[in-house]
């Protein structure tokens, strides 16, 4: 792997950052229980655009930023980045919830319950939306377990955090000391683990598909 690979790597686990884990550190940050917005009617109304407002930006400028770096017609992959996106993180959020409002796992220690409940979700939130994507690029479209190294990639990345989080930090849910931190915090350190795991192996295999094209329409092959 040259230079330029490992860069347009690094750029791309950089990009899903900023913007997928980016728009729900921003959700998090004005409507979370320690948010800039207090409960009451505002808190209420915040509901109804947390999926129509932040996700799909973040989704808008992921696309944006792909089509940028592929030299990709940007239209397309902006939409669809800003509709997959949203899409699937929504669906995540309401089995979370439901998992978690009927208790259906019940494991003795609470920041594994919570590792054990978001891991699927952190690798579905990955994997669907780069696989719609790397499709409507045209690269690599007839493989199918795309998607799945993505999402694995995100689910390790996010696992790899939060038990840094626990066993470096003493930072731990359902187990709170001094200096520790919420859920919602660990969970904002855990996305950004997750993206940044996912949009580079995303950029892995673009890097890849890259690769390939500029060698099959190199001098010696012409």
């Amino acid at each position: 792997m040259n230079t330029k690979s490992l860069t347009f790597i690094i750029l791309m686990g950089l990009l899903t950052a900023l913007t997928l884990a980016g728009s729900i550190i921003i959700i998090f940050l004005l409507f979370g229980p320690q948010g800039l917005v207090k409960p009451g009617l505002t808190f209420k109304a915040a509901g109804m655009f947390l999926f129509l407002g932040f996700p799909p930006i973040g989704g808008a400028l992921w696309g944006w930023g792909i089509a940028s770096l592929m030299n990709a017609e940007k239209k397309p992959l902006i939409k669809n980045g800003a509709l997959t996106w949203t899409i699937w993180l929504f669906i995540c959020y309401f089995i979370t919830g439901v998992i978690g409002t009927f208790e259906i796992i019940d494991l003795p220690n609470n920041h594994y319950e919570y590792l054990v409940v978001f891991l699927p979700a952190a690798g579905l939130t990955a994997a669907l939306p780069a696989r719609v994507m790397i499709g409507k690029l045209g690269l690599d479209n007839s493989k199918k377990n795309i998607g799945i190294n993505i999402g694995v990639a995100a689910a390790l990345g996010f696992l790899a955090v939060g038990l840094i989080l626990q066993f470096g930090f003493g930072w731990e849910v359902g187990r709170p000391v001094y200096g520790s931190h919420s859920m919602t915090t660990i969970l904002q350190w855990c996305c950004l683990g997750a993206a940044l795991a996912g949009g580079m192996a995303m950029g892995w295999v673009l890097a890849k598909s890259k690769n390939s094209l500029a060698e099959n329409v190199s001098p010696n092959n012409v």
